[in-house]
């Protein structure tokens, strides 16, 4: 079983670049391309901002084949997993809560992410296939985050490895 680290309270939608973060900037997202927790934690970090708009690398959509590692309920309502794809490659995926997602086009592929992330996690299932979008993060102390602060946010499906 992928072990569940404390969660904490909702306590409301997040707000630090909402919009980028769970796709309600009205982007069109391009097919998704192969990808690994490795070649992510290569990328280079733009400076980071509270006001930023999406960037030409977050318009990203990738495939990663990874092992959960853990997960837990945010405050703001996302599940925050620790993935990675070998040891010492770790970083973050995060899937929306659905009641903050309303407004986005992709709200039912993120609402079908979380659900089937939450019943492969219940199962024991810890090998994933995640589709999603890149996502540059704040650094600050988060449990499993990239050196980068590279994230995959939000979801968009997740499937079953063998």
């Amino acid at each position: 079983m992928i072990p569940l680290l404390l969660a904490a309270a909702f306590t409301g939608c997040g707000t630090e670049r909402v919009a980028v973060k769970n796709l309600l900037d009205g982007v069109t997202l391009p097919p998704p391309q192969a990808s690994s927790v490795g070649q992510l934690l290569t990328l280079r970090a733009p400076r980071w901002s509270s006001s930023a708009r999406r960037r030409v690398i977050e318009r990203t959509v990738v495939v990663v084949d990874v092992e959960v590692l853990a997960f837990k309920n945010e405050a703001d309502g996302d599940i925050h997993a620790i993935i990675r794809d070998a040891p010492g490659q770790v970083m973050i995926a995060e899937l929306p809560m659905p009641a903050c997602v309303v407004a986005s086009p992709y709200a039912t592929a993120m609402g079908r992410a979380r659900a089937t992330f939450l019943r492969l996690a219940r199962a024991g299932v810890t090998r994933m296939r995640l589709t999603g979008v890149v996502f540059f993060d704040k650094l600050h102390g988060q449990i499993g985050v990239a050196p980068n602060g590279i994230e995959i946010h939000p979801v968009l499906k997740v499937e079953a490895l063998p």
